[in-house]
């Protein structure tokens, strides 16, 4: 991994803003359903 663990948790929690999200358009809501199923792995 090239930044460790910290850049992790950080990539999580934006994971975690953007599928908390509401969508505004169809592009938004692929954006929101790619960071939910991001979160699953």
């Amino acid at each position: 991994m090239m930044f460790g663990k910290s850049k992790l948790d950080e990539a999580s929690k934006l994971y975690e803003d953007a599928a908390a999200g509401k969508p505004l358009d169809a592009m938004e809501r692929l954006d929101v359903e790619l960071a939910k199923a991001e979160l699953e792995e």
